[in-house]
């Protein structure tokens, strides 16, 4: 699954209505835009990774990691950002 995916549904859920649709009302944008990101045909930005952090509730600064480690052209700098993001992961 791609994290955007993981990200999104760990909003989804915490934001109460359980629907892209709500999310996408919570960040101000159209749904058809949490769908493309959903499928991979954009990406949000810095700003909008750091909103749907807050409402999951989850750790922002992995999430920004991860994406950009998914959307990197290159694979040392998406090794870069994935490692980057492991040393970033919430201590289980």
């Amino acid at each position: 699954m791609k994290i955007i995916n993981a990200l999104l549904d760990h909003a989804k859920v915490s934001n109460g209505a359980g629907s892209d649709y709500r999310t996408a009302k919570l960040l101000a944008v159209k749904p058809t835009v949490v769908c493309d990101w959903r499928k991979c045909r954009s990406f949000p930005n810095e700003s909008r990774i750091l909103r749907l952090s807050e409402i999951a509730h989850v750790d922002a600064e992995y999430y920004l990691a991860m994406i950009h480690a998914e959307r990197a052209s290159d694979d040392k700098v998406a090794q870069a950002y994935r490692n980057l993001a492991e040393r970033l992961s919430p201590k289980k």
